[in-house]
């Protein structure tokens, strides 16, 4: 028993070259290493190919390159393996040798260990590999490059979102996204329009993101024309975050949009990005058939109070029916504070048959209080101006006494000049006609009914000034009448 123990031992002994292995300085026996990898039998192949692991000289290089070409799968794998842990330039040949090999699983392994690489080496090494022919293996490339975590991945990045497969584009959109860099744009851009809902919505999130100018052509197009609602009013919602006013003319599109959601989320970012533009094409959804859209796009101009937005609202005001958006035209025009708003929601009280009408009447006197002092100089300078009488009447017809008159007001004592003006004629029926809301809003009744009564003398068929004052004379009876 002990002659046969003492018999293996020396056969194990003899079989196995102790010198090829590595000594204390690194170095092997190259010779032997050579000797066993011309050796028929794998296993010796495989040998000497697992002994020179670790070992970084050129003659090393030599012979995993030269095994690259074996014709078993297992020796190949192991000589690419222990090829991207030499750090020497020379190993760089055959690591992009073995990202050539037919296996895919050798080309896979590959793909992983050059992720150990310095980045200048992977990106050189992995540039050709994006474009190989096996999926799981351009997948691998994107989890290497990602990892990485840097600017110099975006150009391969870039080209792997445009890969056919939607299991690889995706994270490679992730990974331009997770850079947030202004390179990654164009290929942001393109991801914009990829087939996949979820591709493109990432990419959109990815660009609000960057948020700089050169996001807003792909964002403004998903907004106005992408078929899923959900990414126009993603876009749209992203525009409002990080956009101006250049941005207002295409953006305004989507107020025609058919979604009510993307129309009322496209006057919100209006409102937020602001402006005499965004003002102004506000205006577009004051003809909207939903009353919520026409109600939310007044707030949003009343909240940017631009003078420039005054015109379209006073003139959409004329056509509104709705008494909710009226009431909001009403508190807009009041923080605009122009006093043309005043006419405007003294004729918009006599048409609603609201009884309600205590909001209008609150923003007009928010207009007046606001205008006090430039309402207050007409009545100076009417001093000199002398009212007319009315004009004789026709001979056949009687006489008729002149009914006495309330106490005129102070800007009512005296009468116009015959040589007015049209257009004099016409600024004083305006400063009277606002004049006497003023009295009636703060319900002097009296001086109200003085005002329009001056305006129908300077226009005899003004329809507003006769409505008005029958409903003072109304108002001054029931305030004369005890409880």
């Amino acid at each position: 028993m002990i002659k046969r123990r003492a018999c293996l031992i020396f056969t194990f002994l003899f079989l196995i070259p102790l010198t090829a292995y590595p000594a204390a300085d690194g170095s092997v026996d190259m010779e032997m290493i050579r000797t066993l990898f011309n050796s028929k039998r794998t296993d010796d192949r495989l040998d000497a190919i697992n002994r020179l692991k670790g070992v970084s000289t050129d003659e090393a290089v030599e012979v995993l390159i030269s095994a690259l070409n074996d014709k078993k799968d297992t020796i190949r794998q192991n000589a690419a393996q222990s090829l991207t842990e030499i750090p020497l330039p020379g190993a760089l040949e055959g690591i992009a040798k073995a990202l050539t090999d037919k296996e895919t699983e050798i080309r896979l392994e590959t793909v992983k260990n050059v992720a150990k690489r310095p980045l200048a080496d992977v990106i050189k090494l992995l540039n050709p590999v994006t474009l190989d022919k096996d999926a799981e293996v351009r997948l691998e490339v994107v989890k290497v490059l990602t990892s990485f975590r840097s600017k110099e991945t975006i150009p391969l990045l870039t080209v792997l979102v445009e890969d056919k497969r939607s299991e690889i584009r995706q994270p490679a959109v992730e990974g331009l996204g997770a850079l947030a860099d202004p390179a990654c744009i164009p290929g942001l851009s393109r991801a914009t329009e990829d087939s996949e809902q979820p591709i493109r919505m990432v990419a959109i999130a990815s660009l609000k993101k960057i948020g700089s100018k050169e996001t807003y052509p792909a964002l403004t197009r998903v907004a106005v024309q992408d078929k899923v609602p959900a990414l126009r009013l993603q876009a749209v919602n992203s525009l409002g975050q990080i956009g101006d006013e250049s941005i207002v003319p295409e953006l305004a599109k989507a107020l025609s949009d058919l979604d009510v959601p993307i129309r009322l989320a496209t006057i919100g970012s209006l409102g937020l990005i602001g402006g005499t533009n965004a003002a102004r094409s506000l205006a577009i959804a004051y003809g909207d058939k939903d009353v919520r859209v026409r109600k939310a796009a007044t707030i949003a101009v009343g909240a940017l109070a631009n003078i420039e937005s005054l015109w379209e609202l006073l003139g959409a005001m004329r056509k509104e029916t709705d008494l909710e958006v009226l009431e909001e035209m009403a508190t807009a025009l009041a923080k605009i504070g122009h006093k043309a708003g005043i006419p405007a929601l003294m004729e918009t009280a006599s048409r609603i048959e609201s009884a309600d009408k205590e909001p209008i009447y609150q923003a007009m006197a928010v207009l007046i209080e606001k205008n006090k002092e430039a309402s207050s100089r007409p009545a100076v300078a009417m001093k000199s101006v002398v009212i007319p009488p009315p004009p004789p009447p026709p001979a056949p017809s009687p006489v008729v006494a002149p009914v006495p008159a309330p106490a005129p007001t102070p800007a009512a004592s005296a009468a116009p000049s015959a040589e007015m003006s049209p257009e004099a004629k016409t600024q004083l029926k305006r400063e009277y006609y606002s004049k006497a809301h003023e009295y009636f809003v703060q319900k002097n009744y009296r001086e109200a009914i003085s005002c329009w009564e001056i305006v129908l003398k300077l226009d005899p068929n003004h329809t507003q000034s006769k409505e008005m004052i029958q409903r003072a004379e109304k108002s001054l009876k029931s305030k004369k009448t005890p409880n």
